[in-house]
C-alpha cells in the first residue's frame, strides 16, 4: 500500500483497496456541485438575515410623515425615560 496512487483508498462495502475515482466513490463533479449549492444556501441565508434585522423608519408625530433620523428620540423609545 506504500506505493499506491493518491487516488487509491479502501472500499469498505466491497472490502478491498480500489482507485476511488474509477470505483465512483469520489466524484469530482458531485463535489463541485455540492460546494456551489452550499455556498448559494449560505449566501441566501445571509441576505435573508440582513433583511430581517433592519427596522422600518419611524413615523413622525407632527404630520404623519417619516421624520429624519435626527428628529426621532430613539433613546427614550428604546429605554424609556430615565
Amino acid at each position: 500500500m506504500e506505493a499506491a496512487e493518491e487516488s487509491t483508498g479502501y472500499d469498505a462495502q466491497n472490502d478491498k483497496y480500489v482507485n476511488m475515482f474509477e470505483a465512483g466513490i469520489i466524484d469530482p463533479t458531485r463535489v463541485v456541485r455540492v460546494a456551489i449549492s452550499d455556498a448559494t444556501s449560505v449566501a441566501s441565508l445571509m441576505m435573508t438575515a440582513e433583511a430581517a434585522v433592519v427596522e422600518a423608519p419611524k413615523e413622525s408625530k407632527k404630520n404623519g410623515k417619516r421624520a429624519p433620523a435626527a428628529e426621532v428620540e430613539e433613546d427614550e423609545e428604546l429605554f424609556g425615560s430615565y
